[in-house]
């Protein structure tokens, strides 16, 4: 990346054979705030990996804030408060509370699964949600030259998705000169190490590759 490409994130396709997980404008109609509660997701990914037997699911979405829009935070409220003495609404809260947990359902329903998660880098100083094992350190490559601008935050799923998730990968986009984007960068660093793009961890998890090791010509540059 220069120094001049701003690290806003950027739809890259979702991968699952031929299904794609951010579906199309008419069969997203309906369905509420894009992406959607959790728990939709967490029913539609067995759809994309069983019924239309995709190889892996890409989800070029930010999942940095908890989901809930189940309406649990004003249920606990209740039961702290105007309901606690209320055995029974206490009891039933208690039965429903993993239902309304639409985090943990959506991990659930990823972990183990071929489903990776998008982040973003940034040029701020923040640290939002949980990055994944990065691609592999600088100290890895020696004296071998990458060049691309360090970032110095990111913007990642919670740290419940990241941990379920089978991967992670980045959707920075490269900006020409003319600011347009006809690429993104296939690994970006931070803080020494490298994280790989969206594309490049759902290859990687496809593919069932251990570690992605860099070549490098005799100049130490990128083979």
């Amino acid at each position: 990346a220069s120094a001049h490409a701003p690290r806003t994130p950027w739809p890259n396709p979702a991968v699952a054979r031929s299904a794609n997980s951010a579906g199309t404008a008419p069969a997203r109609q309906g369905a509420g705030r894009w992406p959607g509660s959790r728990d939709k997701l967490a029913r539609l990914t067995p759809q994309l990996l069983d019924r239309y037997q995709g190889r892996a699911v890409g989800f070029d979405v930010g999942f940095a804030e908890p989901d809930r829009s189940s309406g649990i935070d004003v249920l606990e409220r209740l039961a702290q408060r105007d309901l606690k003495d209320d055995r029974g609404y206490v009891a039933t809260l208690d039965r429903l509370r993993p239902e309304l947990d639409f985090d943990a359902r959506f991990a659930e329903a990823i972990r183990g699964k071929p489903v990776i998660l998008g982040f973003g880098f940034t040029y701020e100083a923040q640290e939002i949600g949980a990055l994944p094992p990065p691609l592999f350190r600088a100290e890895d490559i020696g004296s071998g030259i990458i060049p691309i601008q360090p970032a110095v935050g990111y913007t990642a799923a919670i740290a419940e998705l990241t941990q379920a998730a089978a991967g992670s990968g980045h959707v920075d986009p490269f900006f020409d000169a003319d600011n347009v984007v006809r690429r993104v960068p296939m690994v970006e660093l931070y803080r020494n190490a490298y994280y790989p793009a969206l594309s490049m961890a759902i290859a990687r998890v496809v593919l069932e590759a251990k570690r992605v090791t860099p070549h490098f010509d005799s100049d130490n540059r990128l083979d």
